[in-house]
């Protein structure tokens, strides 16, 4: 089975999808994880965001996603670098180089190879911006995340606290206001709604709640697929 989950950074659909696919047994696809490591590598390197030198630089580092269990992780040059891709800087990085085609052609390989390769056992959840609208359209079901701005920048506060990152509420909002101008407005695959898409705002709900919405999905999902 394959589960899309959309929607508007710090909704709590990358909480979500983890707990998810810890419950349900399945893989886990974190596709930011895959543009924020591009992100970084250009940061790191000093790249110009341009194609000419998004191309070169694609092709020179080796960027390599992995799975331990069920969760992904994300190396360069064999170095796990996922701590240190929830950087407000990275973030910001990864909306501008998610807007060429270069990069996502090569991303797509990898998020389409994780469906071929995990969909059908132990079954995928894949988490982003544009699972449900482009990646993989064909999704046995499709979700898009949503919440208010303010809640979204306390939850993400609380996620870079967490990890040692002091940061400002006022500066979280405005970055992620920035993010949605962004993700919605770009030419190339703009963060949308699938219409078949189950819509859920997290304002008001708790991880647990999410998760058991999408977990009684999948449920019924199954129960049509395999009928007794």
């Amino acid at each position: 089975m394959l589960v899309a989950i959309d929607g508007t950074a710090g909704s709590g659909k990358s909480a979500t999808a983890v707990r998810v696919a810890e419950t349900a047994g399945f893989v886990l696809m974190d596709s930011g994880l895959m543009y924020r490591a591009v992100a970084w590598v250009c940061i790191e390197h000093g790249t110009e965001i341009l194609e000419p030198e998004l191309v070169a630089l694609l092709a020179s580092v080796p960027i390599a996603v992995h799975h331990r269990g069920l969760h992904m992780y994300v190396t360069v040059d064999g170095v796990d670098i996922t701590d240190r891709l929830r950087a407000l800087e990275v973030t910001g990085m990864a909306s501008r180089v998610a807007q060429f085609a270069v990069v996502r052609r090569f991303l797509f390989a990898h998020q389409r190879g994780f469906g071929r390769r995990y969909a059908d056992t132990p079954g995928l959840v894949a988490e982003g911006r544009d699972m449900g609208t482009v990646v993989f359209p064909h999704a046995d079901l499709k979700f898009f995340f949503d919440a208010p701005v303010e809640v979204r920048a306390e939850r993400r506060w609380e996620q870079l606290r967490e990890l040692g990152i002091r940061t400002a509420l006022p500066e979280l909002r405005a970055s992620l206001l920035h993010r949605d101008r962004a993700d919605r407005q770009r030419d190339l695959a703009p963060l949308r709604r699938h219409p078949d898409a189950m819509v859920i705002n997290t304002g008001q709900l708790t991880l647990e709640q999410q998760v058991e919405l999408i977990l009684e999905q999948i449920q019924a999902c199954s129960r049509q697929r395999n009928p007794r």
